[in-house]
Order: C-alpha cells, then sequence, then structure tokens
C-alpha cells in the first residue's frame, strides 16, 4: 500500500507540473485535464493545494475588483481539477448570482446542497436565485427545511410568506392580463361584425382597431 501510495503522489507531481508547463505554453485545456488527473491520483498532493488556494485568491481578487467574468473563469477551472470543490461551487453561483443569472445560480447551489446538506448557506443562496427566477415552489422547498432546523427563525417563516404571497400576486396578474386580452379580443370581433369591416384592409381597419382598444380602456377604469 505503501509503495501504491508513493506512486500515486509521484504520478500526481509529474502531472501538476506538466499542467504548469502546458499552462505556460498557452495550453489551457491540457493543463486543466493534467491537474485533473492530478486531484484523481492525489487530491492532497501539496502542489495541488497550493494550486487550489492560487485559483481561489485570484478569483476573490477578480470578486473585489468588479470583474465577475474573471472571477467566474477562476472558479470554473478550479472546479474542472475538483469537481465535488463545494467552496469553488458556491462561489461560482455567488457569481453568477452577481453577474444576474440567478436561473443557474440555482443549479449551482443544487449542487452544493447535495455535497453538503447540513450547510444552511447554500440553501439561504438557493432560497433567494429560485425566488428571483420564478421557482417559488423550490424556494419554498428549502425554507422548508431551514424552519424545520431553525424553527425559532421567526425571519425565515416571513421569507416563505413572501414569497408565497409574491407568488401569488403574480399568478393573479398573469390571470388578469389573459382575461383583459382575451375580453378585448371579444370586443374586436364584435365590433367588426357589427361594422362589417373585417374584409377591410388592415391601414383601413386599423383606426377602428385603435378606437375599439380605447373603449375598453375606458370600460377597465370605470371597473
Amino acid at each position: 500500500e505503501a509503495v501504491i501510495a508513493k506512486s500515486k503522489h509521484d504520478l500526481s507531481q509529474m502531472e501538476v507540473l506538466l499542467g504548469h508547463d502546458d499552462a505556460a505554453a498557452g495550453n489551457r485545456t491540457n493543463a486543466l485535464a493534467r491537474w485533473a488527473r492530478a486531484a484523481q491520483a492525489s487530491p492532497h498532493d501539496p502542489l495541488l493545494t497550493a494550486l487550489a488556494d492560487a485559483l481561489d485568491r485570484e478569483g476573490r481578487l477578480h470578486v473585489k475588483i468588479g470583474n465577475l467574468a474573471g472571477a467566474l473563469h477562476c472558479y470554473e477551472n478550479r472546479m474542472e481539477i475538483f469537481p465535488d470543490d463545494v467552496a469553488a461551487l458556491h462561489n461560482f453561483g455567488l457569481c453568477l448570482k452577481n453577474a444576474g443569472h440567478p436561473e443557474i445560480a440555482v443549479k449551482a447551489f443544487t449542487r452544493c446542497v447535495v455535497l453538503d446538506p447540513l450547510l444552511d448557506a447554500h440553501r439561504l443562496e438557493m432560497v433567494e436565485c429560485a425566488a428571483a427566477s420564478g421557482m417559488e415552489d423550490l424556494a419554498v422547498r428549502q425554507l422548508d427545511v431551514l424552519i424545520k432546523r431553525h424553527p425559532e427563525d421567526k425571519e425565515l417563516a416571513k421569507r416563505k410568506a413572501k414569497i408565497i404571497l409574491h407568488k401569488h400576486l403574480e399568478e393573479q396578474k398573469r390571470h388578469e392580463a389573459r382575461e383583459k386580452a382575451r375580453a378585448e379580443r371579444e370586443e374586436l370581433e364584435k365590433f367588426f361584425r357589427r361594422n362589417a369591416i373585417e374584409t377591410l384592409p388592415i391601414d383601413t381597419a386599423k383606426p377602428y382597431i385603435d378606437e375599439v382598444r380605447k373603449l375598453f380602456k375606458r370600460r377597465a377604469k370605470k371597473r
């Protein structure tokens, strides 16, 4: 076993060093593949740890100066080497959220929860991103888990109620918009039949259509 361990360690160090050579030559794909093989052979190799720390520092520096694209690139590289690196995956999700892509960030935080289900921070971020992406049911399910863990935390219950209310209001808006569109179509159809203009050219019919729409808006306000 000691011989096998030494062999893996030697293989890992060789792949790390060759990966640095590839990176220096501008061959990113080969470098990442070598570092990933090194991680599989000996994930706790000091050279790999140093590489992971360097990528993390670089990612944090990019975040600090507002370069989210650069930070995403760093964390993406780190995850190619260590696919189950929860810290890198969490930071990757934060960058996606801050870059305005909460619907993609949800997937990153979902993976974080699978890998590290006991850390509340992953679920809290998933809640925020899911709610912002119209996935209220997912957000509520995660809040239910957190409320069960922390029944004394009233803010979690308030957050859940707020998300449920928001979902209800959005559904109500969509329903009202559909009803408004349906009623407007019916008004137009009645007007066309009453005035026999359904065969008119569009340019000729347009003033009539506009007039019906104005009439419908006035009626809607009175209601």
